[in-house]
């Protein structure tokens, strides 16, 4: 009993010391192991038309890895080739680098064709030999019947918010959803906005829920769904779009749906689904949308 209990205790050591050394090359192993820092980076097309206004805004971008910081300028991609085609013609598009006066992007150098209304419009883009493309039909117009107001005044007593005077337009054929888009011109200047002028400066507008994704932004986006048996649409500016006071432009798009879609997953959700995209062999969209546009002036409730 005595030599079984020793050669018991013995291979006991052996396992255990083969179970601890086994363990331990597993450890240096896996240190060895190479980490996956390799990334494939992805082309992104972001192509908006709109109705009225020359051809603009086309930006195409490469994906950037998560481990670098994030640089917009340097995602940009110039050397691409872009064409717009419609209605039989073809047009080159341009390149316009950051730092001037227009948007990044390409552009149709001719400014004086204009985007028309319910138009089939194609897109094409060429980028290291690989061929992305797309197309938009583009929606119809709209007009004010009752435009914003020259000047909002904001409630003396901000814990009592009643609703703005109401916005309307008329129906847009066959849309079936509006973006109503409210930005801040000046976030600095107020006093030069009113009558007569005063030298006062612009301020923010505090709120508790300042600390939001979306605070530091000076334009908000709301969908607002088409009213089916009215000739007109129309809605109350809610007060927490604004984010400062002063000079605001409010406008009405009258999307068309593959901006619309693009909308819903890069604005609202935050993330967008491969499937639903509207660039073949290629990541993004190309739409297209009509706008209507007016200024107010927020007034302050207090100096």
């Amino acid at each position: 009993m005595i030599l079984n209990n020793r050669n018991s205790k013995m291979i006991y050591k052996i396992f255990r010391n083969i179970i601890f050394i086994s363990f331990i090359a597993v450890i240096f192993i896996a240190c060895e192991d190479p980490a996956p820092t390799d990334y494939t980076p992805d082309i992104v097309v972001e192509g908006l038309l709109i109705v009225d206004e020359p051809i603009r805004n086309i930006t195409v971008i490469r994906t950037q890895p998560l481990a670098d910081s994030f640089s917009y300028d340097k995602s940009l991609i110039s050397n691409a080739i872009v064409k717009i085609k419609t209605e039989g013609k073809e047009f080159l598009l341009d390149y316009n680098p950051p730092g001037n006066d227009k948007k990044p992007g390409y552009y149709y150098s001719d400014e004086s064709y204009v985007v028309k209304s319910n138009q089939l419009y194609e897109l094409e883009v060429i980028v290291d030999g690989k061929v992305m493309n797309g197309t938009t039909f583009t929606p119809a117009r709209t007009e004010w019947v009752r435009a914003p107001k020259t000047f909002i005044q904001y409630p003396i007593d901000s814990l009592k918010l009643p609703p703005t005077d109401s916005i309307e337009w008329r129906k847009a054929e066959k849309a079936d959803f509006y973006l109503i888009s409210i930005s801040c011109l000046d976030s600095s200047g107020y006093g030069e906005y009113l009558n007569p002028p005063t030298n006062e400066k612009n301020r923010r507008i505090e709120r508790p829920f300042r600390n939001d994704r979306a605070y530091r932004e000076l334009t908000s986006f709301v969908p607002i769904p088409a009213a089916r048996d009215t000739s007109s649409t129309s809605t109350p500016i809610v007060w927490s779009v604004f984010k400062f006071f002063g000079k605001h432009q409010v406008s009405i798009y009258v999307p068309d749906f593959n901006f619309l879609r693009w909308f819903a997953q890069a604005q609202a959700r935050g993330q967008v689904e491969p499937i639903l995209q509207s660039i073949n062999n290629g990541f993004g969209y190309f739409g297209s949308a009509s706008i209507i546009r007016d200024t107010s002036i927020l007034l302050k409730n207090q100096p």
